[in-house]
């Protein structure tokens, strides 16, 4: 049969979003109770945007009272929210100005928005240019039609200019809380018209297409732009039979930036997308299983600035089972099993969260780790792989966190320990990553021959550990007035020099690749910290 006629199944969300809260008009025009909430980019340490406050408060004065309110929304647990909008409620609140957006912080943002909206109060939420496409879709998602204002901002004009673009904006901002809910839905579609196939229609059921699902895939974004394998009814079985278990169960319960959840049917459609065989998939389970953890910080890393992927290491009989290189080129092409499992992680987060690169996904350039960063260890030097450090002889983990494409420590040279970590610290320790501001977890993957360097010296992992995370710093007075707002613990606060990784146990170290001159380093995005899981026997078998 061919497969223009055959069953395909879609692994897109059904958009679930509540309606907006109704608007009153222009009723109480001059009588309002306004809030004006600070999601942490008008304050310090973005003093940039400062203005834009500024501006906003002076002309919604003559709109209304206007409270300010302030919190870093990244930081913020997104349970806190109920009780937030609780106390709008509690105070009569006619409407809440959310601003302002211009990265990461838009996602939990445009979800407060959508609490508030549910809960009847009118919102509207300032974005830059650069961030509103990702509103949007979350929008479309969360709240259909819930407003956004667009500042045409660069974050290099002078302060005047962006206090004159934020009164500019008043008028449309009054007309997000004042208009009636039809006229902002239509005005949302006219605006954001590709939001209209971020998801499954509930009608639309699952049946045979009259087009093939590849060139219905690419045009509704639902691929990472590489060709993919149909996900038939018969290939999705397959892979659903390897898992066991109810279809219908949900594996992560929320992702960003659509808020649905993924369920074992979806990941299983996205698994024979990417090419995954079933005999792999429950690897592709283990690895979600791991990211579910709040350490992992799911949804933020789903549509960060920041370029980076998901990386996974697999260690122990599983891993071999698969047929997961950790040999030669093992982060690289060629190696079907590592590349397959984590293109299916991709998939997963790109249909069921539509986290979209180039579209819902904020990276300005992207990175190649979006694709996959899936590879296996090995024992080596004094290392025993992950698995038997973090489970035990015999088991088998997976190991994940969201990093940078690993990065090249070349040493041709060194023969000692402190040489060769020397120059692992000077690649760790750079004033552009993101641990420099926010320490996470490092991760250091040697090749058998620089393994064997700490070998020959008599040194151990916690050797290499201590080491690093005392060489590993970048001074204290570079960091000042760059990079991104500095997360470090409090006991640091007297340092002149800052490590880059939260404990000399937060280092990570194994063994992969094959011999030779290169090892590699990983740095990583900061907000999340790595997470494991070990691998059910049924997986290894």
């Amino acid at each position: 049969m061919n497969e223009i006629d055959e069953q395909w199944l879609d692994p897109r969300p059904v958009a679930a979003g509540h309606g907006l809260a109704a608007r009153p008009g222009s009723a109480k025009k001059g009588r309002r109770r306004l809030v004006l909430f600070d999601n942490s980019k008008m304050s310090a340490p973005y003093e940039r945007w400062r203005p834009i406050r500024d501006g906003l408060e002076e002309a919604l004065q003559q709109e209304g009272t206007v409270t300010i309110e302030y919190s870093d929304l990244l930081i913020e647990p997104q349970s806190a929210h109920a009780a937030r909008v609780a106390g709008w409620l509690a105070a009569g609140a006619d409407g809440v100005v959310f601003g302002l957006c211009d990265a990461g912080v838009t996602q939990p943002t445009l979800s407060l928005a959508a609490l508030a909206e549910k809960a009847g109060i009118p919102t509207t939420v300032l974005c830059i240019d650069q961030v509103i496409e990702l509103g949007a879709t979350c929008a479309g998602f969360l709240a259909p039609g819930l407003p956004l204002v667009c500042l045409p901002v660069s974050r290099l004009a002078p302060a005047s200019e962006l206090r004159a673009v934020a009164v500019a904006g008043v008028p449309e901002v009054m007309h997000a809380l004042e208009a009636d809910t039809a006229t902002l839905k239509s005005e949302a579609l006219q605006r954001f018209p590709f939001t209209a196939s971020l998801a499954r229609r509930a009608a639309d059921g699952d049946g045979p297409r009259s087009e093939p699902f590849a060139a219905f895939a690419l045009d509704n974004r639902m691929t990472d732009g590489l060709p993919v394998v149909t996900p038939t009814v018969a290939r999705v079985d397959a892979m659903l039979q390897a898992a066991g278990g109810d279809a219908s169960r949900v594996l992560v319960p929320q992702l960003a930036p659509s808020g649905g959840a993924l369920t074992l049917r979806q990941a299983a459609i996205c698994a024979v997308m990417a090419g995954c065989t079933p005999e792999r998939f429950p690897l592709v389970l283990a690895a979600l299983d791991a990211m579910t953890d709040p350490a992992y910080k799911i949804n933020l890393s789903n549509i960060t600035t920041h370029p980076s992927g998901n990386l996974l290491v697999f260690s122990g009989p599983a891993a071999k089972k698969a047929g997961i290189s950790s040999g030669r080129g093992c982060m690289g092409p060629g190696h079907t099993a590592n590349l397959t499992i984590g293109r299916a992680i991709t998939l997963a987060f790109i249909n069921a969260g539509r986290s979209i690169p180039g579209l819902s996904v904020l990276a300005p350039f992207g990175s190649p780790a979006q694709l996959s960063i899936c590879f296996a260890d090995t024992a080596g030097g004094p290392f025993e792989d992950l698995a038997t450090l973090l489970a035990g002889p015999g088991e088998s983990v997976v190991w994940a966190h969201k990093v940078e494409s690993p990065h090249c420590v070349a040493d041709h040279i060194s023969s000692t320990p402190e040489h060769l970590l020397d120059t692992v610290a000077s690649v760790a320790a750079t004033l552009g990553g993101n641990s420099a501001y926010m320490p996470s977890d490092l991760l250091l993957v040697l090749n058998p021959e620089h393994a064997d360097v700490f070998k020959r010296a008599g040194w151990t992992r916690r050797d290499v550990q201590h080491y690093l995370w005392q060489h590993a710093r970048v001074p204290r007075a570079s960091l000042v007035g760059r990079g991104l707002k500095s997360e470090w613990p409090a006991a640091w606060d007297s340092w002149d020099m800052l490590p880059v990784a939260l404990a000399p146990e937060r280092i990570w170290i194994t063994v992969a690749g094959a011999g030779g001159p290169q090892s590699m380093v990983t740095v990583p995005w900061g907000y999340g910290h790595a997470v494991w899981r070990r691998i059910a026997a049924a997986g290894a078998e």
